[in-house]
């Protein structure tokens, strides 16, 4: 878990020290701090499904070329040891 400080946390502080002077005023900007918070956390959450998504995109379809090249070695194979049981 990373810990930062950042803007929603730097408005938490400020809406601390403003309490002393104005508690509506720190109230509305603790809810503010607390709303940016949670839209940071929906962005970073977003992106990390969208790049699990992707990844599971590119490991299926690695799989699938990978399944293709085994089929085709193995008719290439498969017809080689053909031609070789005839000649016999």
């Amino acid at each position: 878990m990373k810990v930062r400080f950042g803007m929603s946390e730097m408005m938490v502080v400020f809406a601390t020290a403003l309490l002393w002077h104005s508690v509506v005023g720190a109230s509305c900007i603790f809810g503010l701090a607390v709303f940016a918070a949670f839209c940071r956390w929906a962005v970073e959450f977003s992106e990390k499904s969208k790049q699990a998504e992707a990844s599971k995109q590119a490991l299926q379809t690695l799989n699938e070329q990978a399944g293709e090249l085994g089929s085709a070695l193995g008719v290439m194979f498969g017809g080689a040891k053909k031609q070789n049981g005839n000649m016999h």
